[in-house]
């Protein structure tokens, strides 16, 4: 059994559900939640994530408000300052069902998420910028290995992202590849220096750090992983054609000035 899975609804998470079976919501709709209910989770879970259902239905296993906003922006953990002292360690699993049918594109989805925020949570948050370390991605000497995919260039990704050091990426573009990496794996955010346009189908295996995964819950062990892969930075190199490099860069910062615990439902 796997020890710690993310499953993730939208590129700034890196997971969808098969996009053949989705019916796009219109690309003009504007929609919001019509029914949510969120509880407190179980306290002994160790697993979270997220996900939408072909029919748009967004499930949250799990998750923190901090994570929610991830998940919300498409900013890295480190963006977000303030929140109250459950920010972290409170978590909630969420199901919320859309005012209209079909399946939101990742901007309609990350709306109705602020949305949901800013109502349950009573989040309200203002915007600063900061210079952060950073990481950016950029093409290795040899050029990039990704393939390019043949699936629908304005459907979502699908992904599968195991805690152990496992990606599975299908429909998926370079920006969409940075957000999650940001969202789950990494502790710093992460820019796409590549300058590859359109949608690649890939897979990355390597053996996580110490650093990596920051996201999971505390109680939740660290997974075992095969000591015989190599690093991600190598892995980048030497499966995708890709650098991961360091550098520092201004982002654009979430800085929390109300939030609130939602009412059991």
């Amino acid at each position: 059994m796997k020890a710690w899975i993310s499953i993730l609804a939208i590129p700034a998470a890196l997971f969808a559900q098969d996009i053949l079976q989705r019916k796009p919501m219109p690309a003009d709709a504007n929609p919001t939640f019509e029914v949510a209910t969120i509880k407190p989770s179980a306290p002994d879970e160790h697993n979270f994530g997220s996900g939408v259902s072909p029919a748009g239905r967004f499930t949250a296993h799990n998750t923190s408000l901090r994570y929610l906003m991830v998940l919300a922006w498409g900013v890295h953990p480190r963006q977000i300052e303030g929140g109250p002292p459950w920010f972290e360690s409170e978590r909630f699993d969420i199901v919320a069902q859309p005012d209209r049918e079909g399946s939101p594109g990742k901007q309609q989805l990350m709306a109705m998420l602020q949305k949901l925020l800013a109502d349950r949570f009573q989040l309200r948050i203002h915007r600063e910028e900061k210079d952060l370390a950073a990481y950016a991605i950029t093409v290795g000497r040899q050029g990039s290995r990704l393939t390019p995919s043949a699936g629908d260039s304005s459907g979502l990704p699908t992904s599968e992202l195991d805690g152990r050091g496992s990606l599975k990426a299908r429909n998926m573009t370079m920006a969409e590849f940075a957000e999650g990496l940001q969202g789950v794996v990494l502790d710093r955010p992460v820019i796409d220096r590549t300058g590859l346009s359109g949608r690649f189908d890939f897979t990355l295996n390597w053996a996580p750090d110490e650093f990596q995964f920051p996201n999971r819950p505390a109680n939740a062990a660290r997974p075992d992983t095969d000591a015989t892969l190599p690093d991600l930075f190598k892995a980048f190199e030497d499966q995708l054609g890709l650098k991961l490099e360091s550098t520092k860069a201004p982002v654009e910062m979430l800085v929390i000035d109300h939030a609130e615990k939602p009412s059991a439902n």
